[in-house]
């Protein structure tokens, strides 16, 4: 079955897809098998020791670990041209984390030893591999060093990641693409949802955002940016 093309306007900059020479993602693509989920469908569930990642070529994906919590702790959301469980694939652990559908999904799944194969013919594609793994390391690290910061601060900081991995430039500011609930914010900066509603209000009305229905504008990048005690 032929693959999709990539759907315009929908790449993350952040993502591992844009940061891949063409002829390294036709060959994944050759390797890979398309897959479809449905959303609260679950793609990689914790603890498992399957051995294939997939790379997500349309939809949303969040990313939950439970480790005994009666609640699972959501630790990120990812998109199209992001790859996940390649952790599992790489090192043959069991997976660390939960992947479950927020919306419809298409992805390529790429069994172990194709991904192995790939990065063997196309070297270059392990150490942009490496780099994409690199990032998301650093996005969890700095979330958890800006656990003590004020919630506005954090959500600011948040929102301001999420517009350069997920942003769609358009007339009057960048879209972020992601559709996150206001909840699913709370979670991602651990504060709770009233908080998260009032940090809101604060961006709000200091002009660096417009929100909607599942919908962030970001106005003025750089006055998020020092809200976020960023700018510099």
């Amino acid at each position: 079955m032929s693959q999709p093309e990539w759907p315009a306007g929908r790449r993350g900059a952040g993502a591992l897809l844009p940061r891949l020479p063409a002829a390294a993602v036709a060959e994944l693509r050759g390797v890979g098998r398309r897959v479809t989920y449905r959303p609260g469908a679950v793609l990689l569930t914790e603890g498992e020791r399957s051995r294939h990642a997939l790379l997500l070529w349309a939809g949303w994906v969040k990313v939950v670990a439970a480790r005994g919590r009666p609640q699972p702790t959501l630790l990120a959301l990812r998109g199209p041209g992001d790859m996940v469980g390649e952790l599992g694939a790489l090192d043959g652990r069991p997976r660390t984390a939960s992947v479950l559908a927020v919306s419809p999904v298409t992805a390529l799944l790429v069994a172990q030893s194709d991904l192995h194969g790939w990065l063997r013919r196309v070297p270059e594609a392990g150490l942009v591999l490496h780099q994409y793994m690199s990032s998301k390391l650093r996005e969890a690290t700095r979330f958890r060093l800006r656990a003590t910061d004020p919630v506005e601060m954090r959500t600011a900081g948040l929102l301001r990641s999420l517009s350069g991995s997920y942003g769609s430039e358009e007339a009057g500011g960048t879209v972020i693409t992601a559709p996150l609930t206001q909840q699913e914010i709370a979670a991602l900066v651990g504060a709770s949802r009233a908080q998260v509603q009032r940090a809101l209000a604060a961006l709000r009305g200091a002009g660096a955002i417009s929100t909607g229905y599942r919908s962030i504008v970001i106005l003025d990048g750089d006055g998020l940016a020092r809200l976020a005690g960023e700018a510099g």
